[in-house]
């Protein structure tokens, strides 16, 4: 039995780890248009129940409020998966998924991608440290936070 932590070369030259996760090194349409039906259609069917519960008394949508966001992040995340194309196998694919997501996330696709890849080009290097590279996610270093 191996442990997590288990790198041991396999005889292909591959770690253990590397080699029992292999499977998911690339994207399965399959799965990814299932994610992408069950996501975009539990968000409408919640929208649906939302506003025909607050046709009623509009206090009565409010607990189907936490399940719509839910479902707002996880198209972001999609979206985000897209951004880095690894949603689906193509390019033209995920860049027409991701803008579908950023009507509903209200997230401009293209920038957004543009900006998150600056941010992981630069996230971790101090030397070419840049606030603001990325709109969802700014790292102070501990003189900017002291300042």
């Amino acid at each position: 039995m191996t442990s997590a932590t288990d790198a041991r070369p396999r005889s292909d030259g591959r770690g253990e780890i590397a080699h029992d996760t292999a499977h998911f090194e690339r994207p399965l349409a399959g799965t990814a248009i299932t994610q992408a039906a069950t996501t975009f259609g539990g968000l409408i069917a919640t929208l649906a129940a939302m506003y025909l519960v607050a046709a009623q008394a509009w206090w009565l949508a409010l607990p189907l409020a936490p399940l719509a966001a839910g479902f707002l992040v996880r198209l972001f995340i999609i979206q985000h998966d897209c951004g880095h194309r690894s949603f689906f196998a193509t390019r033209r694919a995920n860049d027409a998924m991701g803008f579908v997501c950023s009507l509903a996330t209200m997230t401009p696709y293209a920038s957004w991608r543009r900006q998150h890849a600056g941010h992981h080009t630069m996230w971790n290097n101090l030397d070419r440290h840049d606030t603001g590279v990325d709109i969802y996610s700014t790292c102070l270093i501990v003189a900017e936070y002291r300042a």
